[in-house]
């Protein structure tokens, strides 16, 4: 049984997806060109990130906005999980709107992309305190990413076949044995998907669990 928190201050209105589908630039691929060749990223140390650890982005969309008021347990508007590859940390994602064919599937991205100061004024990295659940967790999000699983634009739980944020970082340690939200869930009113839903802030105080670096454009 999943345990829903019902929060009164979690209340997202039809203004974001409104707005979501209203600002959203046309052509994803020549923006991302552009950034990563003329816009930089928060630094963030790479040899400290292991497999598995969760890193947490503040976004500073207009949407991003509205789903921090709505968050006051986090200043964070969106999660990824860090996942080696030839010994180089990438962050796989779940986000809609920045793929490069219209399609949104979960994302492998490099710190720098996923990082970038026009879509993120803050991170923090978060680790489990099992290095092998960690890593097995790493490992269900590699599979997701590799299988081409589609973003979860219904923002459901209840359906296994898509993921949107959260909800991949919290079955990605599911399969590695741990439920990091404790069955506890929110409860939103907005006008897509059916409650619950799960919000950065329950995973960022998720138990054995420990900060390992954070930074913002204001440090």
């Amino acid at each position: 049984m999943i345990h829903v928190a019902d929060n009164s201050k979690t209340r997202i209105s039809i203004v974001i997806v409104l707005t979501f589908f209203l600002f959203t630039p046309k052509s994803i691929e020549e923006r991302s060109i552009i950034n990563a060749s003329v816009i930089p990223s928060l630094e963030i140390k790479t040899s400290i990130l292991k497999d598995g650890d969760l890193i947490f982005r503040r976004g500073i969309s207009f949407v991003s906005n509205l789903v921090l008021e709505n968050d006051p347990s986090s200043p964070y508007s969106h999660i990824g999980i860090i996942s080696f590859y030839n010994n180089t940390p990438f962050v796989i994602h779940a986000v809609p709107d920045e793929s490069e064919n219209g399609i949104d599937y979960i994302r492998k991205d490099s710190l720098g992309m996923f990082l970038l100061k026009d879509r993120a004024s803050a991170y923090e990295v978060i680790r489990y305190d099992d290095p092998s659940i960690a890593l097995e967790a790493s490992y269900f999000a590699k599979i997701s990413y590799e299988a081409g699983i589609l973003f979860d634009d219904s923002f459901s739980l209840h359906d296994s076949t898509k993921y949107y944020c959260t909800e991949l970082i919290w079955r990605a340690y599911k399969f590695a044995g741990v439920d990091l939200t404790e069955n506890t869930f929110d409860t939103l009113s907005i006008p897509v998907g059916e409650n619950p839903y799960l919000l950065p802030g329950t995973l960022l105080w998720s138990p054995n669990t420990k900060s390992i670096t954070k930074k913002s454009i204001y440090q």
